[in-house]
């Protein structure tokens, strides 16, 4: 009981730094201090785009979509509940995918972060911050 409890505390500390990191990047962005940052992370890809990578990168995109991150969601809730029987585990799962998708879409409409408007391969629209992409794979 102890170490779950140690293993529980560990967690929770991480959580809570994470959570002042993720704060500290928000109050950066808002800031619009890191903007070098973003120009040089786009000035190294598209120095390295080149027809092949560009189609990989469109699967990539693909697995990160709406679509595939809800048939995964559905796939994983059927199976917690209909195989395993994992009640706890389920109600963790149900929250954690709901309040991310929540804090998503609240972070996106507080912050109002414009997306670049340099060499867009594909049309996406919304705010940029945090990225949907992002916050569903985690």
């Amino acid at each position: 009981m102890r170490a779950n409890q140690g293993r529980l505390n560990k967690l929770l500390v991480m959580s809570l730094v994470l959570g002042v990191l993720f704060v500290i990047m928000m109050v950066l962005v808002g800031a619009d201090r890191i903007a070098w940052f973003d120009q040089s992370i786009i000035d190294a890809v598209q120095g390295m785009e080149n027809e092949g990578l560009t189609r990989i990168m469109r699967g990539f995109t693909f697995l990160g979509s709406s679509l595939v991150a809800t048939l995964l969601s559905v796939i994983a809730f059927l199976f917690l509940w209909l195989v395993l029987r994992h009640r706890k585990e389920l109600l963790m799962f149900l929250l954690s995918v709901g309040g991310s998708e929540i804090w998503n879409i609240i972070i996106k409409n507080w912050m109002q972060r414009q997306r670049p408007n340099t060499h867009r391969l594909i049309e996406i629209s919304g705010f940029s911050f945090p990225s949907g992409h992002s916050m569903a794979a985690f």
